[in-house]
């Protein structure tokens, strides 16, 4: 059985590394690390870089939100 946890509780927050190689022919590499391998947790990386770059294209060079 699973522990259900309390949305309403503060939890630290997910770190993982993020590698991105942009070749000289404007090719990128993602590389992710350090996250769970499951469909979730990938899906949530992906909406948190979605964040990141609009907040990088939009100026906020320091923080998503």
């Amino acid at each position: 059985m699973s522990k259900v946890v309390s949305l309403s509780d503060r939890r630290p927050p997910v770190v993982y590394t993020v590698r991105i190689m942009h070749h000289w022919d404007d090719r990128l590499e993602i590389f992710v690390e350090d996250v769970a391998d499951d469909e979730r947790s990938l899906n949530s990386v992906a909406d948190a870089l979605q964040r990141a770059a609009d907040a990088f294209k939009a100026g906020d060079r320091q923080h998503a939100r």
